[in-house]
């Protein structure tokens, strides 16, 4: 089952918003990958809708950290 369940776009206050619903999140590895991600293409879609991009809201039910990552995270 795919950890993204949606993203929803939105525009706040004259600026477009990604709203970005995750079942599940690898905290150490995934997260920093997905939230670059999710920036490009919330700049990505407002640039080809000519409106000025906001903020992506980040919801995710739970959150995990691989055994083989405990070290690094420490």
């Amino acid at each position: 089952i795919p950890c993204t369940i949606s993203w929803q776009f939105m525009m706040v206050d004259g600026h477009l918003d990604m709203f970005v619903n995750m079942r599940s999140s690898d905290i150490w590895l995934g997260l920093p990958y997905d939230a670059f991600s999710w920036s490009v293409v919330l700049i990505d879609t407002a640039l080809s809708l000519k409106v000025p991009y906001g903020n992506v809201h980040y919801h995710a039910s739970t959150l995990h950290l691989y055994e083989r990552h405990e070290r690094a995270a420490e």
